[in-house]
């Protein structure tokens, strides 16, 4: 594998803690809708919000509990608790994974190399006293329908 993908292996402890997160705050969101939006909307408006930091995620969750205090903290804690210290965690650790990851890519390009070579080893092939009997053409041709 690459090491981007190698590194997305190790992190699914953050990938759980983020998941959870979102989830807690769309929940909470859920919660406290208005009434006029429908829970998909409401979905969609807090990705906007959580992960993409867009302002009508923003216009939204003001728009929880009629603009109380309690959307404004609401709006403070998400703003803190998910896009601040979340979104650092998951930049630092994919950060870290993707560093061990780089470290062991050379090996591991070699170890893939030689699986390959020794599945390639272990392919059917004509035995040697029927290659001396067959034109190299039909040989090519034999071997072409053994690998496809």
């Amino acid at each position: 594998f690459l090491p981007i993908f190698q590194s997305t292996i190790s992190m699914g402890g953050i990938f759980c803690v983020t998941a959870f997160t979102f989830s807690a705050f769309l929940h909470a969101f859920w919660a406290l809708g208005v009434e006029d939006m429908t829970k998909s909307e409401i979905f969609v408006n807090t990705v906007r919000f959580l992960l993409v930091g867009d302002g009508d995620g923003i216009d939204m969750v003001l728009a929880l509990g009629d603009g109380t205090v309690v959307s404004v903290l609401i709006l403070v804690s998400a703003l803190f608790l998910f896009c601040i210290w979340i979104m650092n965690l998951f930049i630092a650790g994919t950060d870290q994974a993707y560093e061990q990851a780089l470290e062991f890519a050379e090996t591991r390009f070699l170890q893939e190399r030689a699986s390959l070579c020794l599945q390639c080893l272990f392919r059917p092939s004509l035995p040697w006293s029927w290659r001396r009997d067959f034109p190299v053409a039909g040989l090519r041709l034999i071997q072409l329908l053994v690998i496809v």
